[in-house]
């Protein structure tokens, strides 16, 4: 299943179930390496996995020392329950865990420099579709952006002025995803322009955008996955007549 076996082994101690499972166990590798390749020497203070899931991204990245500190959260109740399971089973040291709704039930003032987050991904998931009913689950559909344009609008409050977010997205340039041959998504525009115009009303910008290999099913199905790498804005310099 997967092509490290390093990460094979160690992900069978994450606690999980299918109702929390929105796939992050087949991107952990894949942030691990975008996130090595973002800088000379990756080491963050304190990072935060965002609608963490059973956190296999969190933790990996952690358990590869590209944090010191560990923040998860979810508006899950369960998927928090077996995050915490994981925490004492693995008897783990500076993991912080909130049952939250975005950032709405976390301290003001608690701010990372990473975040890292594995969103749904899908606007409008096509009743008539074989997977249409995916289109009432909050790990896939996103119905109007709203988990986007939240996420978004207070990301920047909680990040450092240095920071960076790392962020998957499905096909962000195409405005049908297909599967199985039939059209599944349908977005009105190209998805890349709703989350540029989403960063930039939050005072952040998308430094990159970079295709992403999982050697899993992601990449049997050709749903073309692509990590966005999201800044602060730096202020124009001045420029005197």
């Amino acid at each position: 299943m997967y092509p490290n076996f390093e990460y094979e082994k160690w992900a069978l101690r994450v606690v999980s179930k299918p109702s929390i499972d929105g796939g992050g166990q087949h991107l952990a590798l894949a942030f691990e390496e975008i996130v090595r390749r973002s800088s000379p020497n990756p080491q963050y203070k304190n990072l935060l996995e965002m609608g963490c899931g059973p956190a296999w991204i969190g933790l990996w990245l952690k358990h590869r020392g590209l944090c010191d500190t560990l923040t998860l959260a979810d508006i899950n109740p369960q998927a928090i329950n077996c995050v915490k399971q994981t925490i004492a089973n693995r008897k783990l040291k500076e993991v912080e865990v909130f049952h939250s709704n975005l950032f709405n039930d976390m301290p003001e003032d608690l701010k990372f420099d990473c975040i890292v987050l594995n969103p749904p991904n899908y606007l409008n998931i096509q009743p008539d579709h074989v997977l249409g009913y995916l289109g009432n689950d909050m790990r896939a559909s996103d119905p109007q952006w709203r988990f986007h344009r939240n996420f978004y609008k207070y990301a920047a409050k909680h990040l450092q002025p240095d920071g960076v977010i790392f962020i998957t997205e499905i096909a962000p340039y195409d405005r049908e995803v297909i599967l199985d041959g039939q059209v599944y998504d349908r977005r009105e525009v190209e998805p890349m322009l709703d989350f540029t115009s989403m960063a930039n009303d939050s005072g952040l910008r998308i430094k990159s955008v970079s295709p992403v290999t999982t050697h899993t099913y992601f990449d049997e199905i050709g749903v073309g996955i692509h990590m966005l790498q999201v800044v602060h804005k730096k202020p124009e310099p001045l420029v005197n007549d």
